[in-house]
């Protein structure tokens, strides 16, 4: 359990900084937290390329762009000091990032109170947003949203009685959720739902054993890598052929490393995907593989990247970076083209109208299947 009683904000905090935002004719300090050196995805390398393209066209408002990025090696207590470090900085307008949605509520409101400008990118927990809070935004979806998406394609499918494994945290629960209560509406049956906590698999033979003699026709799979991977890869071993249908959490082209050919034939959703035709994607896509010298990649990278990018068209738009103008602009219903989609928020901070795409793990790849 993280105890957060210290997360105040000083009296005037954001008076201060929306000062010192209006007055600055120096480079803009925009504050980057994610799990950098626990995650193997390219969400820095998104939103450092978002920045040089921005600073090599003018900057924001004639302003150089400077991230100020920081690790939360994925430990909470480490994450809530580092929303701290934000907080307290005058010079921080806004924040990009996030992936912890057990944090994300504390981060949102300790933002909100210091007067800084937050773009959430990794976090679903649909628990975010709608707490009126006019300066925190979000363009990933949520998690009733990729439930739903789930149920919809299951439904399709024709599936009817269906198991699920998820992680036991409140994104895994959140999403298991939203998932089995759309179920309902398409009269689809979750006959078995087990959930597992981080590094104790012990739980998966016991699960694979029970279902031995139940009867359904695909499964659900909520969780990251490497631990699912062992699930699948158990699952697979026992005989258990079923079609797996899995979370974007599972979006990892190094999936086949982890299980082999365990994984082929699962379906997943995704808010990004590199076949679409849309002309930012297929720039975004390029100038990162050239840039980094990358052969894929990852919906993190172009969440972090979109998010960033328009952030700075906001403020360009605003024609001030302080927080309250810019989130104000932002709520007006301006909109911009992105690799991920178009960028267009809704009163409450929520991109409007999230799309997730299906996609096949087949061959070592993600296969497009539908939009």
């Amino acid at each position: 359990m993280i105890l957060v009683s210290g997360c105040y904000s000083k009296p005037g905090d954001a008076v201060k900084r929306a000062e010192k935002a209006a007055s600055s004719k120096s480079e803009i300090n925009i504050g980057i937290i994610w799990p950098v050196s626990t995650t193997d995805d390219r969400f820095v390398e998104g939103v450092t390329l978002a920045r040089d393209e921005i600073n090599r066209s003018g900057g924001i408002l004639g302003r150089k762009l400077n991230l100020v990025i920081r690790d939360t090696e994925g430990s909470a207590f480490k994450e809530l000091s580092l929303i701290h470090e934000f907080a307290e900085n005058p010079d921080i307008v806004a924040v990009v990032g996030h992936q912890n949605s057990s944090m994300a509520v504390t981060a949102a409101s300790l933002y909100q109170k210091s007067g800084i400008l937050s773009m959430f990118t990794g976090v679903t927990s649909y628990s975010l947003t709608g707490k009126g809070h006019d300066l925190v935004f979000r363009n990933t979806g949520h998690d009733l949203q990729r439930g739903n998406r789930l149920a919809e394609y299951a439904a399709r499918k024709k599936y009817k009685k269906i198991v699920i494994v998820y992680a036991n945290t409140n994104h895994g629960r959140n999403l298991a959720n939203a998932f089995e209560n759309r179920c309902d509406d398409y009269e689809i049956n979750i006959v078995d739902r087990r959930g597992y906590f981080k590094d104790n698999d012990r739980l998966f033979d016991n699960i694979l054993s029970s279902w031995q003699n139940l009867e359904f026709e695909a499964v659900l799979l909520i969780g990251d890598l490497p631990q699912i991977g062992t699930f699948i890869v158990k699952m697979r071993g026992a005989g258990i052929k079923k079609p797996i249908i899995a979370s974007d959490d599972l979006l990892n082209f190094d999936l086949k490393k982890y299980v082999g050919d365990s994984a082929e034939g699962m379906v997943l959703i995704t808010p990004f995907h590199i076949s679409k035709s849309n002309k930012m994607t297929v720039e975004f896509v390029q100038n990162m593989k050239k840039r980094f010298n990358l052969e894929h990649v990852d919906q993190f990278s172009a969440l972090g990247y979109d998010g960033l990018k328009f952030l700075a068209y906001a403020m360009n738009e605003a024609r001030s970076v302080v927080p309250a103008k810019v989130a104000e602009k932002i709520r007006s219903g301006i909109s911009w083209d992105g690799a991920t989609g178009i960028q267009k928020f809704e009163s409450g901070g929520d991109i409007v109208n999230k799309e997730y795409d299906i996609v096949m793990f087949k061959n070592g790849l993600f296969e497009h299947l539908e939009h």
